[in-house]
């Protein structure tokens, strides 16, 4: 994702995608992990008394989640990665680290992780 016109639109792209159970390639001492990702934000409109209006994205939040899956894909689980421990994920902390540096903020610095 990334901020685009002075941070007056956010662009997701392919949002949909880190929604479904798709495998991020191995990194380091990981398999391929099932991760997507959420976000929410507030837009803001504000009616002036001329008629115009003016829009305001604000408190953009992300946030990566992890998902897993018996083999034949019958039972789906997910929870972010902020509350993920070393039980559900091993070393997990390491591998979130990469992503939210190497992922989500590959296009745009400045987006912040975690709600």
């Amino acid at each position: 994702m990334q901020w685009l016109n002075d941070h007056q639109t956010i662009c997701f792209y392919a949002l949909g995608n880190c929604l479904s159970s798709q495998t991020v390639k191995e990194v380091t001492s990981y398999k391929k992990l099932n991760t997507g990702m959420a976000a929410s934000l507030v837009i803001e409109k504000t009616m002036q008394p001329d008629g115009s209006s003016k829009t305001v994205i604000k408190d953009l939040k992300t946030e990566l989640l992890f998902t897993w899956h018996t083999g034949d894909f019958e039972h789906m689980h997910s929870v972010f990665y902020s509350e993920l421990n070393d039980e559900i994920l091993p070393g997990y902390q390491e591998y979130y680290e990469y992503l939210k540096e190497n992922v989500v903020r590959a296009m745009d610095g400045t987006i912040e992780v975690g709600f």
